[in-house]
């Protein structure tokens, strides 16, 4: 079969090839690949950054956003049936069974030791076939076959959003303005959530008012707002002091930007990363002050469980109910698997370039 593969720490490695054919075991499944988003964690592993090969082999296969359905069910597996449409979850716990992995929440592992699917010591989706366990897959309704890809960075979204809501516990909170800051594809899937709660939300990108980023904003009854013409902290003066900030940019300043105008008993969401080691000038007092004497939370969070995953599943059918086909426009371009190159080769205009490994 063929995958695309790169080797860790080499940068622009990414190839096509060919491997063997998996056969399932007992209690596996193996899927059909039928289309893998590229995001920036796919970027950046291809650019050397990180990424590390299952033990003992040198490359790694890469792809963590996957659809497919079933084409092969090993013996002992009753859970799912030839044809049926799935996704695959990307995080598996530490060996050492810690108490989060314990509890089947491998994204909030504390030892460090987990695995990931095309990212960390285990092979990716982006190939013509792959294996898996029933556990880590979840069955798709047939109408989200063609963005079903988009259920991993969904399922991002719903745990950081949900991870606030329940922090936001500790007050009597019910928050009327939402910020997200960037509209690539975690700022727009967490904008489509919020406006799904019902929240006013605005969305900041340095893309212009009328690029389809600007457009899906507007389309969800989102404003858009142009960050070229304004900066972060004087947006309280135009939209109010939101009480909920998702910073979706990987930039760190806007990071620290963004807790110096939150609301009081508000609260920040950082989902996104930096692969920058710049130094950023910041006023360290007054994000100091902000938070204490406003009450204010900050917190990171990182990947999803099993849970998220079913969530976005169920959300993301109501978004389309909602907004017919905004989740379909996220997706600006599609090639084919032998085409990966120009997938990887993703612009600031792209939002979720795709590779078809399967019609």
């Amino acid at each position: 079969m063929k995958a695309v593969t790169i080797k860790p720490g080499q940068q622009n490695s990414a190839g096509l090839g060919d491997i063997p054919t998996p056969e399932p075991g007992p209690g596996e499944v193996r899927i059909k690949t039928i289309a893998v988003g590229v995001d920036g964690t796919d970027v950046d592993i291809n650019a050397g950054l990180y990424g590390e090969a299952p033990p003992g082999e040198e490359r790694l296969i890469i792809g963590h956003e996957a659809v497919g359905f079933v084409e092969k069910t090993g013996p002992d597996v009753s859970e799912f049936f030839e044809g049926e449409l799935v996704v695959p979850t990307v995080r598996r716990g530490c060996k050492e069974r810690c108490p989060s992995c314990k509890r089947l929440e491998p994204d909030m592992c504390l030892t460090n030791n987990f695995q990931e699917r095309g990212i960390k010591q285990l092979q990716g989706y982006m190939a013509d076939y792959f294996i898996e366990k029933p556990d880590n897959l979840l069955k798709l309704p047939p109408e989200l076959r063609e963005v079903g890809i988009l259920v991993e960075p969904l399922s991002i979204c719903e745990k950081g959003i949900g991870e606030a809501f329940k922090i936001q516990e500790r007050v009597v909170w019910s928050p009327e303005i939402a910020l997200v800051l960037g509209a690539g594809n975690i700022g727009l899937l967490s904008t489509f959530l919020l406006r799904n709660k019902g929240i006013k939300t605005y969305a900041l990108d340095i893309e212009p008012e009328d690029s389809i980023k600007a457009n899906l904003v507007r389309r969800v009854g989102a404003d858009y707002i142009n960050g070229r013409n304004i900066d972060i902290l004087e947006l309280p003066g135009e939209i109010g002091q939101p009480d909920m900030i998702i910073e979706a940019t990987g930039y760190s300043k806007n990071a620290f930007e963004a807790m110096q105008i939150i609301r009081n008993d508000g609260i920040v969401c950082l989902l996104s990363i930096t692969t920058r080691h710049e130094a950023e000038e910041v006023c360290g007092d007054c994000v100091e002050r902000r938070l204490v004497m406003g009450n204010a939370a900050v917190f990171g969070t990182v990947s999803s469980n099993r849970d998220h995953f079913q969530m976005a599943i169920e959300h993301m059918a109501e978004i389309e109910n909602k907004w017919p086909d905004v989740t379909h426009e996220m997706i600006t371009k599609r090639v084919s698997l032998t085409d990966f190159a120009e997938a990887l080769n993703k612009t600031a205009a792209d939002i979720k370039p795709v590779v078809m490994v399967a019609a």
